[in-house]
């Protein structure tokens, strides 16, 4: 089970990955224990199937949330291959 109790109260880019270490979606958080915390409390179906595939959620904490914007962006166009859950959602 992932838990989200550890991550800071600080603004940040988060990572879920699963089993293979692999990148499936990208996030960016004003204040990441928040945020991640969200999903766990969704009824949402795309974050239900998020978190059945997510097996680690890893972080970067950066100084502001603009700074969380940039280094989401950098971190999405620096993949070859858009995460699985951001390229289906871009289809819809």
């Amino acid at each position: 089970m992932i838990s989200y109790k550890n991550f800071p109260n600080h603004s940040g880019v988060y990572f879920f990955k699963d089993a293979a270490e692999k990148i499936i979606y990208i996030g960016k958080a004003k204040n990441l224990k928040n945020r991640i915390s969200s999903y766990f409390s969704s009824d949402d179906f795309k974050v239900t199937e998020l978190l059945k595939v997510a097996k680690n959620i890893e972080y970067i904490k950066t100084d502001n949330e603009i700074e969380a914007l940039f280094l989401e962006a950098h971190k999405i166009k620096s993949l070859l291959l858009l995460p699985l859950f951001l390229h289906q959602a871009a289809m819809h």
